[in-house]
């Protein structure tokens, strides 16, 4: 289902959207605090908008679906990350081999 994006009165749409969050330089993820205001804020208005006319059952299943298609990114993220840090390796192995023939 295609959602069509709402206008909001005295909202201009093509303005970047800036977080409302109070996080400061110093503050760390490590705080529950912290982490909960940049959740609750890190969604421009239109897409909270959106999620907040989500009936419960839509709501869920649509929760649902995104955690698991995030854990599976995650896993996916983390093996590329590691193939492509081996690729690199074998690349400074061969380059290193390369060098101490051409001496």
């Amino acid at each position: 289902m295609v959602r069509q994006a709402k206008t909001f009165k005295g909202l201009n749409e093509d303005k970047v959207y800036v977080p409302d969050w109070s996080v400061k330089v110093g503050d760390s993820f490590k705080d529950p605090n912290v982490c909960a205001n940049v959740l609750a804020h890190f969604a421009p208005l239109g897409v909270r908008d959106a999620i907040s006319e989500m009936e419960g059952d839509h709501f869920i299943s649509r929760l649902m679906l995104s955690s698991c298609d995030l854990s599976a990114l995650v896993a996916k993220g983390v093996t590329r990350f590691q193939k492509g840090m081996q690729e690199y390796e074998d690349f400074l192995k061969k380059k290193e081999k390369m060098k101490s023939s051409m001496v």
